[in-house]
């Protein structure tokens, strides 16, 4: 059993969390990329990694390999988990970019079963694929779940149809299935004409609500849902309708009977520099999802992630601090204040957080250098109820690439709660224990913590640091 702060493998990255919940722990599937130069034409494995507190995992390796180059599946892509007929089943994609030279499906549903969650067998027989109406090449990320209400099996798929505006054709395709073998169609569940597709579909309920989870593959890349007081809609989107920035992409939910969890992966850039793309696969980032008076969903850090922090908990003194709170102020200009402790490259802060009225702007820095004036900005903008994430200065770091590093955050109370926890490239903060926000960093280096405000104040109450996790 290994201990994480973000979990990923050793000999590579992971990408789109299948998450099964059995028994007291959480079976998270996922698929492995070892950024090959070929990229997937290498093919993509199912592995398994198993945790109950989301701090320790047991890695089990690759549990559904992917086959050659003349099988369907030569790389397993995205499906689910569940326990149906008195053993465990797997739907997968099955895809392989050539088989569609030969002009074939690129993408198909596969079938798998097993009796122990990490021994699988394939059913080659029970695969098919896209029906008519549906593009050939995108059907994919199987999702099924027992509908009690008809006692059948029903399937999600992210699908394209054939007809409409080409950027538009994205939607929830629907089946359903008496036997997990035989499948039919039924019209697509969602179509909302928005999307080049929604990948990763999740459908659950919560209270008198059901949510619908899709992750946006278009023009902008996020993690999404809209909500209905049916599981056959009419589905609405909340104006809130992301979970978290950009980075965070691919999640899907599960349920310990208790509470429900979001597993999703936070993204790698290309060349691991600031200054490039977001691309495939990463690390894994857990959130509590849970419901607001509403039914809009928010975000919050699992209790026993914190927790495993506290244990060595302890104040953090900055520059400016005086009776336990630091404050920095400026009325016609900027005020900044640091740590007085270097900070290594793991922690978690937290900090209750307070602001004067009529702040233009204010923050943390994190990795920060007070020397050159250079650290990464969580960035609060009350006014524009916007957080963001930049390089401090921004004419030195102008080419930043800030793709999706913002969020909606109204701040009309003035004070909210914050933590943030800091690990070697990755930073997730959490705002007001409703608000997620997950980003990667790279190229400043700096081994203080900042704050700052523009045009107004800003105060930490009672700021608090931890180095190490429990039993570390």
């Amino acid at each position: 059993m290994t201990k994480h702060v973000f979990y990923k493998p050793e000999d590579g990255w992971s990408g789109d969390y299948i998450p099964f919940y059995w028994n007291g722990t959480f079976y998270l599937f996922y698929l492995l990329d070892r950024h090959s130069p070929r990229g997937h034409l290498d093919g993509v494995p199912w592995c398994l990694t198993e945790t109950s507190d989301f701090v320790h995992f047991t890695s089990r390796g690759v549990v559904l390999p992917g086959g050659s180059e003349e099988d369907q599946d030569l790389c397993v892509y995205t499906g689910c988990a569940l326990a149906a007929q008195d053993r465990f089943h797997i739907f997968y994609t099955g895809n392989n970019p050539f088989k569609r030279q030969m002009g074939l499906p690129e993408q198909k549903v596969m079938h798998a079963v097993s009796d122990d969650l990490r021994h699988w067998t394939k059913i080659p027989e029970d695969t098919f694929q896209a029906p008519e109406g549906y593009e050939p090449h995108d059907w994919r990320d199987p999702f099924v779940y027992l509908d009690e209400r008809d006692g059948r099996y029903h399937m999600l798929l992210a699908a394209r149809l054939k007809e409409g505006a080409p950027p538009r054709r994205g939607c929830t395709a629907h089946l359903v299935s008496s036997d997990l073998k035989t499948w039919q169609q039924l019209p697509p569940l969602w179509a909302p004409e928005s999307y080049y597709t929604h990948e990763c579909p999740d459908l659950f309920q919560m209270g008198e609500w059901y949510y619908l989870i899709f992750s946006e593959f278009s023009d902008i890349n996020r993690t999404r849902y809209v909500m209905s007081k049916s599981p056959d809609g009419p589905w609405i989107a909340p104006q809130q309708d992301v979970f978290d920035t950009r980075p965070y992409y691919a999640a899907k939910s599960c349920s310990d009977g208790q509470k429900r969890y979001l597993f999703g992966w936070i993204s790698t850039r290309e060349d691991e520099t600031d200054f490039s793309p977001f691309r495939w696969a990463g690390s894994l980032a857990v959130h509590e999802l849970y419901q607001l008076e509403n039914g809009e969903l928010a975000c919050r850090e699992p209790e026993t992630i914190a927790q495993s922090w506290k244990a060595n908990e302890r104040s953090l003194a900055f520059g400016c601090t005086q009776d336990g709170d630091a404050r920095v102020e400026r009325k016609d200009g900027s005020a900044v204040g640091y740590s007085v402790e270097e900070l290594p490259g793991s922690y978690r802060f937290e900090a209750d957080v307070t602001f004067d009225e009529g702040t233009h702007s204010f923050g943390l820095l994190l990795r920060a250098d007070p020397e050159r004036d250079t650290g990464y900005a969580l960035n609060f903008e009350p006014a524009a109820s916007r957080v963001d994430f930049y390089i401090r200065p921004r004419m030195d770091y102008k080419n930043f690439n800030d793709e999706g590093l913002s969020r909606v955050f109204d701040m009309h109370k003035r004070s909210f709660h914050l933590s943030v926890t800091v690990d070697d490239t990755i930073a997730v903060a959490y705002i007001d224990g409703k608000i997620a926000f997950s980003t990667r960093m790279y190229s400043v280096n700096g081994n203080r913590l900042g704050f700052y405000a523009l045009h107004g104040g800003m105060t930490l109450h009672n700021p608090r640091i931890s180095t190490c996790q429990a039993d570390c």
